[in-house]
C-alpha cells in the first residue's frame, strides 16, 4: 500500500512532532483537524495547506486518506476510530492507544473489519542505541537475557500540552511513561511471558501531581526472568534519567547498558549506526517510525496486538498498586 496522503488529527502539542515525518515521507496533507483554531492556522501555514482542508472537528471532515495520524489523547478513541474506520487504510495512534486491552482490541477489530491496519506511535524504540541493543541480544552477545532494569526519573511537567489532563490521572507516570518502558522490554525480550507483577506507587510532598507521580514495578517471567521498572515523574531537579538512560540488560555472558543514548557492553562503548542520534528528539524519532511503517507494512510489533499486551500488563501493575499485593497474570505473548 502506498502512503500518498495523510490526515493529521490534533495538530498542536504532540501533533507538532509529526511535521518532519510527514514532510520527509512525501505524503500530501489531505486534512488538518483540531478544535484549537490558532494551532490549526499555524499548522496550515507550516504545511501550506489550503483552508478548505482544515477542519475544527472530526465530524466536519468528510473525506478519506491513505493514512490518519491521531495525536489526540486516548479518551473515547475506540468510538472515534470506529466511526471513521472505513475512511483510512492505516491509522497511527498516539500512545496509549486506549486505557484497556479490551478497548485496544475493539479499535483493532473496527479497523481490520474495513481491511485497514492500526499502529501505535511507540517511537522511542527507534533510538539508534536501542536498535543496536536489540541486535546484540538477537546475536547472542550477552548470552541468555535474565534481568532487565529500566529507570526513568524526570520532571513530569515537561510536556506542557499534556499537563492539563495528566495532572488529573491517578498514576500519570504509569500510563504515560511506563507504557514506553514496557514496550521496550517486550521488544528486546520477545520470549518473555509474565506470570506475576508486583508494584508500588508514591507521591513525594514536593510533587506537582495530585495523584501518585512515581511507580515501581517488578515483573517475573515464566522462565525466571525479571523486568524491574522505575517511572518517577516527581523529580524537579536534575540530574535526570530520561528514557535514553537507565537501561541495564544482564545475560548469562554479558551486560548491555544504555547511558545518555549511548550503548555499552560490559562497560565498553559500542559504536552504533547513527552515533550522532544519541539523544534524538520526538520529531526525528517519529520520522524514523513513519519510515519504518512505510517500508514494513505489517510492522506487527507496532500493532494493537502487541500494544494490547502492554496495556494488559499496565492494568496488572495498577491492580497490584491498588490491592497492595502481587498479582498473577496470564501473558500469552500474543
Amino acid at each position: 500500500m502506498t502512503w500518498r496522503d495523510v490526515v493529521l488529527l490534533g495538530v498542536g502539542g504532540f501533533g507538532q512532532t509529526w511535521r518532519a515525518a510527514i514532510s520527509a515521507s512525501g505524503m500530501r496533507v489531505a486534512a488538518l483537524i483540531d478544535t484549537d483554531r490558532e494551532a490549526l492556522e499555524v499548522a496550515r501555514q507550516v504545511f501550506r495547506t489550503p483552508r478548505d482542508r482544515c477542519f475544527p472537528s472530526l465530524a466536519a471532515w468528510e473525506g478519506s486518506a491513505d493514512v490518519l495520524i491521531d495525536s489526540t489523547p486516548p479518551m473515547q478513541r475506540a468510538d472515534r476510530i470506529a466511526a471513521i474506520a472505513d475512511r483510512a487504510r492505516r491509522f497511527v495512534l498516539a500512545k496509549p492507544a486506549a486505557w484497556t486491552a479490551q478497548e485496544a482490541r475493539a479499535i483493532d477489530r473496527a479497523v481490520s473489519e474495513k481491511s485497514g491496519m492500526a499502529f501505535v506511535a511507540m517511537q522511542k524504540r527507534f533510538l539508534p542505541a536501542f536498535i543496536a541493543l536489540q541486535r546484540q541480544v538477537r546475536e547472542g552477545r550477552i548470552g541468555r537475557p535474565g534481568y532487565l532494569r529500566l529507570d526513568v526519573e524526570v520532571d513530569g511537567t515537561f510536556w506542557a500540552p499534556g499537563w492539563a489532563w495528566r495532572r488529573e490521572m491517578a498514576f500519570p507516570s504509569l500510563w504515560e511513561g511506563m507504557v514506553h518502558q514496557l514496550d521496550l522490554a517486550l521488544e528486546w525480550l520477545p520470549d518473555f511471558r509474565a506470570v506475576e507483577v508486583s508494584a508500588q506507587a508514591w507521591n513525594p510532598r514536593w510533587s506537582p501531581f495530585p495523584g501518585q507521580a512515581d511507580v515501581s514495578a517488578l515483573l517475573r517471567g515464566e522462565e525466571g526472568e525479571v523486568i524491574q521498572i522505575l517511572s518517577r515523574w516527581s523529580r524537579l531537579r536534575g540530574p535526570f534519567r530520561t528514557y535514553f538512560s537507565g537501561v541495564c540488560l544482564e545475560g548469562t555472558s554479558g551486560v548491555l547498558e544504555v547511558i545518555d543514548g549511548k550503548l555499552f557492553r560490559d562497560q565498553h562503548y559500542q559504536q552504533v549506526d547513527d552515533d550522532g542520534g544519541a539523544m534524538m528528539d520526538l520529531e526525528k524519532l517519529n520520522e524514523r517510525l513513519v519510515d519504518h511503517l512505510i517500508r514494513d507494512e505489517d510492522a506487527v510489533t507496532l500493532g494493537l496486538g502487541r500494544h494490547g499486551r502492554v496495556l494488559a500488563l499496565l492494568m496488572a501493575v495498577e491492580q497490584s498498586i491498588k490491592d497492595g499485593r502481587t498479582v498473577r497474570v496470564a501473558d500469552d505473548g500474543a
